[in-house]
């Protein structure tokens, strides 16, 4: 059972719902013609979409303002509409002040661009903290450090719940 408050900080059930990502398992399933090798099959065809237009419905995850977001990890992280990976460090009643991230680049380029489907990796180093409007849109996500390389991977999220 939602509370008000609840749903106060979500917004409506189809806006944060998981069922958006099971209803696009079908646009997942027209993609892939045969049994051998499925994940190449859609690198593929989202890779045909982004060259020739769109041959499927394309997936969407679901943007956030930024208001909604917790202040600790693992729940702190986020892209922005702008394709900007930040980490929230604290929310008030104005404002969201954020570590921002410069120059977020694919991790891999092979079957298809990562960034495609939401996967970045920026430098620990460009990080930059700014203070952002909390109305501003951003798709949750999930982040790993890998210290070796001094970089974070970002993968956004297709829901929010």
């Amino acid at each position: 059972m939602c509370t008000a408050k609840e749903v106060e900080l979500s917004g409506q059930l189809d806006k944060s719902s998981a069922f958006i990502f099971e209803n696009y398992m079908q646009h997942l399933k027209q993609m892939v013609r045969s049994a051998r090798n499925p994940l190449v099959q859609v690198a593929r065809r989202l890779k045909e979409d982004a060259a020739f237009g769109s041959l499927h419905t394309p997936m969407k995850s679901v943007g956030v303002a930024l208001h909604s977001f917790c202040c600790r990890s693992p729940s702190n992280y986020c892209v922005l509409e702008d394709g900007r990976c930040c980490q929230v460090v604290s929310v008030d009643c104005t404002h969201a002040t954020c570590i921002v991230f410069a120059n977020a680049e694919p991790v891999y380029m092979k079957p298809c661009d990562s960034c495609l489907l939401g996967i970045f990796k920026v430098r620990l180093k460009s990080g930059k903290m700014k203070i952002l409007p909390l109305d501003a849109a951003a798709h949750k996500a999930m982040c790993h450090t890998n210290y070796i390389d001094g970089c974070l991977i970002f993968i956004s999220l297709l829901h929010h719940i």
